[in-house]
């Protein structure tokens, strides 16, 4: 699996299969038929990680293109640069800044550098489930039997990214991951962090440890979607997010906070 296109192709089951299903089976088989949309904070955010895991490959996948999308002269250089990503002035200019800010960054810098692996392919059996799994992780310092994940993100608020972090499942991708380094790699993580940069300037950075009690977390979900995409598979059903008739829940300001004799007093006043 050396390759991007390998990895794809390899049999497994990998959190982007996984992730979807918190929404609900009929969005995972969905994104499974039809493939993910893609945007242009996703891209972004794909070449960020080039210069900071893959700097070498930096030129070889993307290009600048100043112009406009869609025109016989953007097709013309598209068919001089196959498979080759575009990418504007702007958004080579931040890419490049925010690898920068990460490469500088007290806490986050070293762990780029030395005896880093970066964008590591691994395919491993789950002892839990007894399914074939695979991950491609960002980087591992074996050494030191850390895990690491580059995120980017709006906001690195402790708050904000935590609630970020819960809603999108992080701790759940890096259990998925963990496992991975565990039984693909032959050993443990000691240590499992999330590298996050912003998104805009000044490109601020920030360096989250997941604890015991996170990645304790990310194995419930982890499992409890595994068993939720076995279900759906052994069944052929995939059901959208409510099967069943659900109570309507209005937010607490949708109800009036004056009882009856206070509403007669407004009025006579």
């Amino acid at each position: 699996m050396k390759t991007e296109e390998a990895y794809r192709a390899a049999p497994g089951l990998n959190w982007s299969t996984l992730k979807p299903y918190a929404t609900s089976p009929a969005a995972a088989k969905w994104l499974e038929d039809n493939g993910r949309p893609d945007s242009p904070s996703m891209a972004w955010g794909r070449l960020v990680h080039c210069f900071v895991l893959e700097p070498d490959q930096v030129e070889k996948r993307w290009a600048v293109y100043d112009g406009r999308r869609g025109t016989k002269a953007y097709q013309a250089w598209q068919d001089e640069n196959p498979g080759i990503q575009d990418v504007k002035p702007a958004e080579w200019r931040s890419a490049y800044q925010a690898s920068i800010m990460i490469s500088a960054h007290q806490a986050a810098g070293h762990l780029f550098r030395g005896e880093v692996e970066t964008e590591i392919p691994i395919a491993w059996t789950c002892p839990d489930t007894g399914i074939d799994c695979k991950a491609k992780i960002d980087a591992v310092r074996p050494q030191s039997r850390t895990l690491i994940d580059l995120k980017t993100t709006r906001s690195i608020e402790a708050g904000t990214f935590g609630r970020q972090a819960a809603a999108m499942g992080y701790h759940g991708q890096l259990a998925h991951y963990a496992q991975a380094c565990e039984h693909g790699l032959g050993w443990r993580p000691s240590r499992v962090v999330i590298v996050a940069v912003e998104s805009a300037p000044p490109f601020d950075v920030a360096v989250f440890d997941l604890d015991d009690d996170a990645l304790w977390a990310g194995e419930h979900l982890r499992a409890e979607l595994i068993e939720t995409w076995r279900r759906c598979r052994d069944e052929k059903a995939w059901p959208g997010r409510y099967p069943q008739a659900q109570p309507l829940r209005l937010p607490s300001w949708a109800y009036p906070t004056h009882d009856l004799t206070d509403l007669e007093i407004i009025k006579e006043d």
